[in-house]
């Protein structure tokens, strides 16, 4: 499932990227495969976390303030509206059966066509399949930073059972949803190919009435 797949992908990521501090924004290319752009993703997100603790570490040097923003705002402006628009437009792609389509995301149409699966009626979610990607990269770096902080030594117990607390409700409750989220986007782009890329999937699913 696709689902699966992306979360593997993003962790692998996000232990590479954030636990090797190399965190440079790219912008996207035309033919990044779907692994290169989620990297690309965690990459902005991993960046623009950092930039805000910068930001927050040295709120009294307006000048540096300045500095930081003006990055802040070319990853959250610049670069992360291109990747997102570029794992929508490959996504269609895909389920067009698009010779320049990703081979990973093309197996992934296969597999959901043989099995039969069709999407859940229930609440909409006015994601489109690139914005529920970034909300998975996003938690995926939350649930590192906490894992990261339990590791301490020098926490109280109290400050300790709260990130566990934070840590579960981001892997037992969040985490599957998005992934859910995920899967019914997809599935519904199977079951319309013809939807232009441009537009965002607008999907129903059977949460009943959560947020996700």
């Amino acid at each position: 499932m696709i689902s699966v797949q992306t979360d593997m992908m993003l962790r692998r990521h996000v232990d590479a990227i954030l636990g090797g501090g190399h965190l440079i924004p790219e912008f996207p290319l035309q033919k990044d495969s779907y692994d290169e752009l989620l990297r690309k993703l965690t990459l902005v997100h991993g960046r623009m976390w950092q930039l805000e603790d910068e930001i927050s570490l040295h709120y009294t040097d307006d000048h540096y303030v300045a500095q930081i923003k003006r990055e802040l705002d070319r990853c959250f402006k610049a670069i992360r509206p291109q990747l997102v628009e570029r794992l929508n437009i490959l996504a269609v792609q895909a389920a067009r059966g698009d010779v320049n389509a990703d081979e990973f995301l093309t197996t992934c149409v296969k597999e959901t066509l043989v099995s039969g699966e069709r999407p859940i009626l229930g609440y909409i979610i006015p994601d489109s399949f690139g914005e529920i990607i970034e909300r998975v990269c996003i938690l995926k770096i939350r649930i590192w930073k906490l894992q990261r902080a339990l590791e301490r030594n020098d926490q109280e117990p109290e400050m300790q059972n709260l990130i566990n607390s934070k840590l579960q409700q981001c892997i037992d409750v969040m985490l599957p949803r998005y992934l859910q989220a995920l899967e019914q986007v997809w599935l519904r782009i199977i079951v319309e190919p013809h939807m232009p890329p441009e537009v965002s999937v607008k999907l129903y699913v059977g949460f009943g009435g959560s947020d996700v």
